[in-house]
């Protein structure tokens, strides 16, 4: 849309004395006279109205709409507009389950996905999204995920705050959530909801790098969860492939589910090309997880003789490879759960239910939706508490201010000296703030991501605070 910028009530008389002067046979213009008044008059009744339209304009632009008028704005956006997220409900891969010593550990124990966990400070309830297992002789298993029953910031919640079992298996005696939850938003703010709305508008081609970030920061699964953070990342080295790396804040730590069974196939007359599996897979397929069996005998067959689409659950055999009454099997692979093959089947399209999931994807390439590879952040940070203030109340703080702060940075971002002890000085009561690499007296300055595909996550367990008088 073009600048427009309305005159002022001189400039438009300007230009209507000018226009009288040279087309007409009139030339008293001088103030007071007749034709002065009558052009002022104009001039200020059209400069009027070129403010009016500005208003009008600038009141269904994106950039400068707040509040209703930018759900207003929202809402008209073609074809059925976009909403404000109103409640995400706070998750995380975060608990800790431990069951007892005095029952039998020869065999694991599996905690099904829905069991619930609470808080004992205010009730709020977390349900696992998916099964949990101890394994055989072990008793405790972490990073299960979880998401809170109740949406909203109430589920945001402080390290060991998870301290209650409502519905597991008997054997289990104690929960505990190992790093603080803080995505749990009541209302998206409306710095979120217009950049959603401008990389919506930028997404309508739907194959653009901002059409696949909207996508990922905007779908919702079943159980109302959704990624803070998505960023494309195209690899420089394989023309046509890219990635969408999509993080809720923790880094996405457990996201791979157990291996799977083992998938056999018979080759059929005329052979095959193409043969699936489960689908989305963490990895390429390599001759580890290929096994070709021709007359009872293994074929030894070569990582070129085939191209693997993990994310759309398919294995290409090149011509010849594979013959009649071959045995394959797909085995030693792990596949995603929870909500990134919801988003990677939406990427794909379904043409079965075209008019839901019509697909991001071009033609002729890959994106695959992959977490974040996690650069740990680790550091001492040592400070001087304001007086009258209780220390270790303020270290604790502290601590948990630094973990909130590196786990709300997005992909690819880095952190500063400088930024996060100026985060820490303006929230907590402090009254000097220094910071270290872990275990040494080097002051930290800077931590880069090693990619656009890394991202800097840490817990309660990789950062000291300290106090001195």
């Amino acid at each position: 849309m073009a600048l427009f910028v309305p005159r002022s009530s001189k400039k438009v008389l300007q230009d209507l004395q000018a226009k009288v002067l040279s087309r007409t046979k009139l030339s008293d213009i001088n103030i007071g006279s007749t034709l002065h008044i009558l052009l002022n008059a104009i001039a200020t009744e059209i400069a009027n109205t070129e403010s009016r339209l500005f208003e009008i304009r600038e009141g269904f632009s994106l950039s400068n709409a707040t509040g209703e008028e930018l759900d207003q704005r929202c809402s008209e956006l073609p074809p059925i507009g976009i909403s404000r997220k109103k409640n995400i409900a706070a998750s995380g891969s975060v608990l800790k389950i431990t069951r007892s010593s005095n029952v039998d550990l020869n065999n694991p124990l599996v905690i099904p996905a829905g069991s619930t966990v609470s808080r004992s400070s205010n009730g709020v309830q977390y349900r696992t999204t998916q099964d949990a297992v101890i394994a055989a002789a072990a008793t405790t298993v972490d990073n299960v995920p979880v998401v809170a029953s109740r949406p909203g910031d109430d589920g945001n919640c402080l390290e060991g705050e998870i301290d209650t079992v409502v519905n597991m298996p008997a054997s289990v005696i104690s929960v505990t959530n190992t790093s603080p939850i803080g995505n749990g938003l009541n209302k998206e703010s409306d710095a979120s909801l217009r950049q959603r709305a401008l990389r919506y508008v930028n997404s309508i081609g739907r194959v653009s790098k901002s059409s696949l970030e909207y996508l990922g920061t905007t779908y919702k699964s079943s159980d109302n969860s959704s990624f803070t953070f998505a960023k494309v990342y195209e690899d420089p080295t394989i023309p046509g492939y890219s990635e969408l790396v999509v993080d809720d804040g923790t880094g996405l730590r457990n996201v791979e589910s157990l291996l799977q069974e083992t998938a056999v196939y018979t080759v059929p007359a005329g052979g095959a090309r193409f043969l699936t599996h489960q689908r989305p897979a963490t990895r390429d397929f390599t001759t580890d997880n290929i096994i070709v069996t021709r007359n009872n005998a293994r074929v030894n067959l070569r990582e070129d003789e085939f191209v693997s689409l993990p994310e759309r659950g398919l294995v290409y055999f090149k011509p010849g490879v594979l013959l009649e009454d071959d045995t394959v099997q797909f085995t030693g692979f792990r596949v995603y759960n929870g909500l990134i093959p919801q988003l990677q089947e939406q990427i794909e399209g379904n043409i079965n239910n075209g008019s839901v999931q019509t697909g991001f994807r071009a033609a002729g390439t890959r994106v695959r939706v992959v977490p974040p590879t996690i650069t740990n952040f680790e550091v001492d940070i040592r400070i001087i508490v304001q007086p009258q203030q209780d220390r270790e109340v303020v270290q604790l703080s502290v601590k948990n201010a630094a973990v909130d702060y590196i786990n709300s940075l997005d992909i690819g971002k880095e952190v500063t000296s400088s930024t996060l002890t100026t985060h820490l000085m303006v929230t907590q009561p402090l009254a000097s703030c220094s910071i270290y690499i872990k275990g040494t007296n080097t002051l930290f300055e800077a931590l880069y991501p090693n990619s656009a595909k890394h991202v800097l996550r840490t817990d309660s367990s990789k950062i000291s605070v300290t106090t001195s008088l």
